[in-house]
């Protein structure tokens, strides 16, 4: 029983200098991760913030970009971790959830719509002018999944990379787009633009963490890792 005391004390020893050596390699080194440019812009910058007061002397390099992008650069080894929308399942890489976001049709001022009482039909949408991203953007493929279970064929009068560029136009009045609320929340609030929801069913982004695996983590993207799931180092 003694014998059986002291391999669990030198084993708990051990341990606690794995961890410790673990915890050296991450006070250095190079921390690659991506997302899309709204969460870049309003929602990773608290956690990037929380890992640097903890570990200030990890370079962080953030990369901007669509979640077809940047699923792919996991893959590529270009960024440890990236938070991304998820839009087909991909097996080589692993995911844990993140947040949801819902997405809206977007108005300005200067469309008919902005100061309507009631949701839209989507039946409504064969009707007007509409600005859609990228192909490779999340928001195009769940709202293109939409238009084709209501067979909808929707009349795109402007196609875009940039969610900026797309504000722009929107604010114009020359059509109407779709985006989540973190990116428009400036706009909105300063009533530019106005958020309406489709009657016939609530359209929603599922934004995941993706990695490799964990096992192929860095030291750095393991604690950046818990920091994603709400664990914020001491």
């Amino acid at each position: 029983m003694l014998y059986e005391y002291a391999d669990k004390i030198f084993g708990l020893a051990e341990e606690a200098e794995n961890r410790l050596l673990e915890m050296g390699k991450v006070r250095k080194g190079i921390l690659k991760l991506g997302t899309i440019k709204t969460y870049a812009k309003y929602i990773l910058p608290v956690y990037i913030s929380a890992f640097q007061k903890a570990y200030p002397h990890v370079k962080v390099i953030l990369q901007e970009g669509g979640s077809i992008q940047l699923k792919n650069s996991v893959l590529e080894m270009e960024n440890d971790i990236v938070v991304a929308a998820e839009t087909k399942a991909d097996r080589r890489l692993h995911s844990m959830p993140f947040r949801k976001e819902e997405v809206f049709i977007v108005v300005s001022r200067r469309h008919p719509w902005f100061r309507r009482e009631t949701e839209v039909d989507i039946e409504e949408l064969r009707k007007v002018p509409v600005i859609m991203r990228e192909k490779e953007s999340a928001t195009r493929y769940v709202i293109s999944k939409i238009f084709k279970k209501y067979q909808i064929e929707p009349e795109v009068s402007i196609e875009g990379g940039s969610s900026d560029f797309i504000k722009e136009i929107v604010k114009e009045g020359r059509g109407l787009s779709f985006f989540v609320l973190p990116s428009i929340k400036k706009e909105v609030e300063e009533g530019v633009f106005r958020p309406l929801r489709l009657a016939n069913e609530r359209i929603f982004l599922d934004v995941r963490i993706f990695f490799l695996d964990k096992e192929s983590l860095s030291p750095q993207a393991k604690v950046f890792l818990q920091i994603l799931k709400g664990k914020v180092p001491s």
